[in-house]
C-alpha cells in the first residue's frame, strides 16, 4: 500500500498527496502532452512501448481488473476496441504523437520499454543524468544504490510490490491512508473477487507474436496509416520486428 500511496498518481487520488509531498516530487500520469500538468521547471520522462506489445499488455490488464467488466472478453474484441479509440486513456497513436513532437525540448526525455530491456544500466544512467547530474553520479559511484535499483526494478520484485490485496482495502485505516483506500475501492468493486495483479506480469518484448493473427496485424496497420503515425513508429522501433505493420 505504501508504494501505491506515495507513487503520486493524480488520475487516481487527485491532488491530495501531490500537494502534501515535499520536493523533489515526482508523479506519474497517462495524460497526452496537451493535458499534462505543466510547470516550466518540471522535467518530463515520456515512457512508451511498441503498439503491439502495448495492446497485449493492456488486454491482460483489463481482463484482470473487475471494474472493466471484461473478464471473459476476447483478444479479438480488444484489438477492435484498441484501434477504434474505444479503450481507456484515449488513442495510442494520438498519445504517442502528442509527446513525440516535443521530444527535443530540453525538459522532455523520451525512452522506450525496449531500450530498458536491451540495455538497462545505460538507459537508467541516461534517465538519471536527465533528472540531474548528481543522480547519475550516485548510480555510477555507489554500488549499493546501483544494485538496489536493479533488484527493485526487476519483474519479480515489482510483481509483489504492485499486487492488490483485498484484505487491506477492506480495513479501516488512519485518516491519511483512508483517502488512498477510498480511491482504490472506487476501482475494485466489493462484489467481485480481485485477481492477482496484472499490473506487472511478464516484462518481455515481443509477446504480441503469441496473440496477433494476420487479420489483427492488418487492422493495426490500417489504423496507424489513418493516424499518420507510421513514420514515427518506424523512427522509434525501426529495428524491431513488428509484423510488417509499418
Amino acid at each position: 500500500m505504501e508504494f501505491h500511496k506515495w507513487t503520486l498518481y493524480p488520475e487516481l487520488t487527485g491532488m491530495h498527496y501531490l500537494n502534501k509531498a515535499q520536493p523533489p516530487r515526482f508523479l506519474k500520469t497517462h495524460f497526452p502532452y496537451e493535458h499534462q500538468l505543466k510547470n516550466p521547471k518540471a522535467k518530463f520522462i515520456y515512457f512508451t512501448r511498441n503498439p503491439l506489445d502495448t495492446c497485449v499488455s493492456f488486454y491482460n490488464y483489463v481482463r484482470g481488473a473487475p471494474m472493466y467488466d471484461f473478464e471473459d472478453g476476447s483478444f479479438d474484441d480488444f484489438v477492435q476496441a484498441f484501434v477504434m479509440d474505444e479503450v481507456e486513456r484515449g488513442d495510442y497513436c494520438d498519445h504517442l504523437l502528442s509527446w513525440y513532437s516535443h521530444r527535443n525540448e530540453p525538459n522532455v526525455f523520451l525512452v522506450t520499454y525496449e531500450q530498458l530491456k536491451e540495455d538497462f544500466r545505460n538507459t537508467v544512467l541516461s534517465i538519471a543524468g536527465f533528472i540531474g547530474p548528481e543522480y547519475r553520479s550516485m548510480l555510477e559511484e555507489d554500488d549499493i544504490v546501483s544494485r538496489d535499483l536493479v533488484e527493485k526494478s526487476s519483474v519479480s520484485f515489482m510483481k509483489k510490490l504492485c499486487r492488490v490485496d483485498r484484505t487491506v482495502l477492506g480495513r479501516k485505516q488512519a485518516d491519511e491512508d483512508q483517502f488512498f483506500l477510498d480511491a482504490m475501492n472506487r476501482l475494485y468493486r466489493e462484489d467481485v473477487e480481485v485477481k492477482d495483479s496484472a499490473v506487472v506480469r511478464k516484462g518481455v518484448v515481443g509477446e504480441w507474436k503469441a496473440h496477433f493473427s494476420q487479420h489483427h496485424l492488418d487492422l493495426v496497420s490500417d489504423w496507424i496509416d489513418r493516424k499518420r503515425a507510421a513514420g514515427v513508429i518506424r523512427e522509434i522501433w525501426g529495428d524491431l520486428d513488428l509484423g510488417g505493420i509499418v
